[in-house]
């Protein structure tokens, strides 16, 4: 399957900067209007760009132009923190990956249980494993895996109403609407919030070797 864009991607971070502002913008606007179903769809792409963040961030992407492939520094690290959380949560997920977000939300847990119940770790640079835990640790663990909760309980309702609107009753949907619009900007901040804690002057990639963009 391939993977090129039908719709021009972002070039740089103005680029990148210029797009959010645009969103937020007719977010908000949306909001405003009654426009629910704009809204959550709009919520729906930030958290998707925001938990890609994630995984930039951490290193699992060597860089931005990367679709999925996982760096090679940083391959067995996320090798054995997926298996760890597929085995103990008896998933039946065999390859790791972070297209697509419930993949993504998968993969933020396992990476959090991880570093949670692991002191050290020798699969990847000292420093960058002090300072990942660090961060995570002051964040708050459990904080992190109640977001993803909270995320993939929103994400089903989205999908409901993306795929199956027309058989939803009229009375349901239509009252539950703003709280799913609602919901969804609150979930798209707090995974932002999440996102600058590992971002933090861009250490975590320094620590791997890697290009900051």
């Amino acid at each position: 399957m391939s993977n090129e864009r039908l719709l021009k991607p972002v070039e740089d971070m103005k680029d990148k900067q210029m797009t959010y502002a645009f969103l937020k913008s007719k977010r908000k606007e949306a909001v405003k209007q009654e426009f629910y179903f704009e809204s959550i769809h709009i919520s729906y792409a930030i958290i998707e760009d925001r938990t890609r963040s994630f995984f930039y961030h951490l290193g699992y992407l060597e860089t931005r132009k990367e679709f999925c492939k996982c760096a090679r520094g940083t391959n067995e690290f996320f090798k054995v923190v997926f298996r760890q959380y597929v085995s103990k949560n008896k998933l039946s997920k065999k390859n790791k990956t972070i297209s697509g977000l419930e993949n993504k939300l998968i993969l933020i847990s396992a990476v959090t249980e991880f570093v949670k119940e692991n002191a050290e770790c020798r699969l990847v640079p000292k420093k960058y494993y002090e300072l990942l835990r660090n961060r995570m640790e002051k964040y708050g663990f459990e904080k992190v895996l109640d977001i993803v909760e909270e995320t993939r309980k929103w994400k089903a309702l989205r999908n409901e109403i993306t795929h199956a609107l027309a058989n939803k009753t009229i009375f349901d949907f239509k009252d539950r609407l703003k709280k799913i619009s609602d919901d969804g900007i609150i979930i798209s901040n707090k995974i932002d919030e999440i996102v600058k804690v590992i971002k933090s002057q861009n250490l975590l990639r320094k620590h791997l070797g890697f290009l900051v963009e």
